[in-house]
């Protein structure tokens, strides 16, 4: 069922391959999500900062 009659990448492989790309992916977006929570972090910092020096 999974094998390749022609030798190339049967089905599991072409699977495994797709799995490691959204894994590769979710990887990527997971640490960019990060990188934008900081940046939010420092801006609400930087807000406080400004809102305590025009009250």
């Amino acid at each position: 069922m999974y094998a390749s009659h022609s030798g190339g990448p049967t089905f599991r492989d072409k699977l495994n391959e797709s799995i490691a790309a959204e894994e590769k992916k979710l990887k990527q977006l997971k640490e960019e999500e990060k990188a934008v929570r900081e940046l939010i972090e420092q801006n609400e910092y930087q807000t406080q900062q400004w809102n305590h020096l025009i009250a």
